[in-house]
């Protein structure tokens, strides 16, 4: 049998021992333990190890205030990001600035209306995400606010959806 040591329950119910192990070509090396592993070895170090001495298991501290407030900022920045992704894929997006900046290169009085309504769309396709990005922050100092709530973020106005529509 392979030698072990630091061994300790990896489990409230006491089912897996987590134990370093000292593999006869690696050395030692991490290793999990069960009692019903379909392993001989695996087994017999786990009865081994439960027949000596194992720290008992110790449940991982709870999250601190900063790591809960650093949890939430990703939750919201993901809502934000998949909203903003509903309305307009990150392909369409890349048409969008794509046709921007050809409409922009032409002289202002070559530019058809569906050229200023591509650009008026972009523009406020622009503004729109600006605002989603700022409520970000406001959601974050709410502890308690539902970001999945329809109403905790700024409406996507229908000249954005008209300019998405397009592409």
């Amino acid at each position: 049998m392979m030698e072990f040591r630091n061994a300790f329950f990896s489990r409230p119910n006491e089912a897996a021992i987590d134990m370093e192990v000292n593999h006869p070509e690696f050395g030692w090396m991490p290793f999990t333990a069960t009692a019903h592993s379909p392993d001989d070895y695996n087994r017999e170090l786990f009865a081994a190890a439960k027949a000596g001495t194992v720290s008992p298991y110790v449940p991982p501290a709870p999250p601190t205030a900063e790591e809960l407030a650093a949890a939430r900022l990703a939750a919201i920045k993901d809502e934000c990001r998949r909203r903003i992704y509903a309305v307009a894929s990150a392909e369409t997006q890349m048409n969008m600035t794509a046709a921007t900046t050809l409409i922009s290169a032409k002289p202002p009085e070559d530019r058809d209306t569906r050229d200023l309504s591509i650009l008026t769309g972009q523009t406020a396709a622009l503004a729109w995400v600006t605002a989603m990005r700022a409520n970000v922050a406001i959601l974050a100092a709410e502890p308690e606010a539902d970001i999945t709530l329809e109403a905790g973020w700024p409406a996507c106005p229908p000249e954005v959806l008209a300019v998405v529509n397009l592409f």
